[in-house]
């Protein structure tokens, strides 16, 4: 478990994806905050939060991954927050997303992409070894 693990906003619409990878990231000491698609997730950073990294499908009902990173990346107090993606698209990945994961996502992987993310003043120190591969499915 990493404890003090800084913020993540999870932006997911499939249900169980979202509740199984949020409770997976709580378990390794990351606060997760979720959103069920792009325009929720604006709504979160509207309202002050202030994720030190966002998980992002592409493939979302109201507003998706594409359009959601099209109004993060024009917003001086939002574009500098890196952005992964974790999706099941096959389409082009967005400018300005630091990582593409395919889904199945490995957790391994997952936490060695998020790893240099996370770190900066006041962050924790990411673990030199990552944990055992893992895979989510939903």
């Amino acid at each position: 478990m990493f404890p003090s693990r800084p913020d993540v906003l999870l932006v997911e619409d499939d249900a169980a994806i979202r509740e199984a990878l949020s409770e997976v990231l709580a378990d390794e000491g990351f606060a997760v905050q979720t959103a069920v698609h792009g325009q929720a997730a604006l709504d979160a950073l509207a309202a002050g939060a202030r994720p030190k990294v966002i998980l992002l499908d592409l493939m979302m009902p109201v507003m998706d991954g594409w359009q959601f990173m099209q109004h993060i990346r024009s917003q001086h107090d939002w574009a500098h927050i890196p952005v992964i993606v974790v999706s099941a698209a096959k389409e082009p990945v967005p400018l300005g997303a630091r990582r593409c994961l395919s889904k199945p996502v490995d957790l391994g992987v997952l936490f060695d992409a998020m790893g240099p993310l996370c770190s900066g003043p006041g962050a924790p120190e990411v673990p030199l070894t990552p944990p055992p591969p893992r895979a989510l499915h939903a």
